[in-house]
């Protein structure tokens, strides 16, 4: 049986670890991350904060929901660096920037890394730490690198005008409309599929009628939206995830245009 002071240990640095890597995280998705498989999870998550808190390691910041960012202090990246030799800096100027859409996108990246994929977190790649800018000007809010290619994710998290939407519609059609081949994002990695994220019904209708449209208008093929996936996943106010029960995953093509062709549309 492992040490109690060796495992604590451990979870500071795991924690440290993931804030250096998304940026900012709640309490609740620090538990997500670090106690994955304790019914307690959350309650140890808090006790460990508060003591991180009290030895200035992590600092807190309101978000605009009136919930609260845990963040590196100078302290904690100066730990990580000593430790783990991870150039880590202090979130204390960071720009937390629209907290809805980044939580929607950690949440299903913490899905994917529970699943054993590796990942480029919405953070890593505003901040520069991927391997390539953009692709067609668009840029990904998430990267999920399995073992058949990349999965490129866009987060729906609230009411956005057709031209938006369309400009999704047409990336994936520019790049998943090959039959035989697959777009390079960077070196020996390619786009195997397009996964759309919404967390709220309107969201995951209106990017549905948008797909449905322009396909019926000849702007995107069948082939691409064979590769384009849904997944709907109706996050609440406070910035909390819904259960695995509650979280919809859709084909585009199988699962919805075609369905939204013989007038029966999909409803989230």
């Amino acid at each position: 049986m492992q040490d109690n002071k060796i495992t604590s240990t451990q979870n500071r640095l795991s924690i440290l670890q993931w804030l250096h890597r998304f940026g900012w995280l709640t309490s609740r998705q620090i538990s997500e991350l670090v106690w994955t498989d304790k019914k307690s999870a959350l309650a140890m998550a808090q006790k460990t904060i508060a003591s991180m808190l009290e030895n200035k390691l992590i600092i807190k910041r309101k978000l605009e929901t009136g919930s609260e960012a845990i963040l590196l202090s100078s302290k904690g990246a100066s730990l990580l660096n000593s430790e783990l030799n991870i150039k880590a800096v202090s979130g204390a100027k960071l720009q937390l920037g629209n907290a809805v859409h980044r939580c929607a996108s950690n949440w299903y990246l913490f899905q994917e890394i529970h699943n054993g994929n590796a990942v480029f977190t919405e953070f890593e790649i505003q901040a520069g730490k991927v391997p390539f800018k953009n692709s067609y000007s668009k840029v990904p809010d998430g990267l999920v690198i399995t073992d058949f290619g990349v999965i490129w994710v866009e987060v729906e998290n609230a009411w956005k005008n057709i031209k938006e939407r369309e400009k999704i519609v047409q990336f994936c059609s520019d790049t998943l409309s090959h039959n035989s081949l697959m777009e390079e994002l960077w070196a020996d990695n390619f786009l195997f599929r397009v996964k759309v994220v919404a967390i709220t019904s309107y969201s995951a209708e209106a990017i549905v009628r948008t797909f449905a449209k322009d396909f019926q208008d000849g702007q995107i093929a069948e082939t691409a939206l064979q590769s384009v996936w849904l997944t709907y996943a109706p996050m609440s106010s406070s910035l909390i995830y819904p259960k695995n029960e509650e979280i919809k995953n859709f084909d585009m093509w199988y699962d919805i245009v075609r369905h939204c062709i013989e007038g029966k549309p999909v409803k989230f």
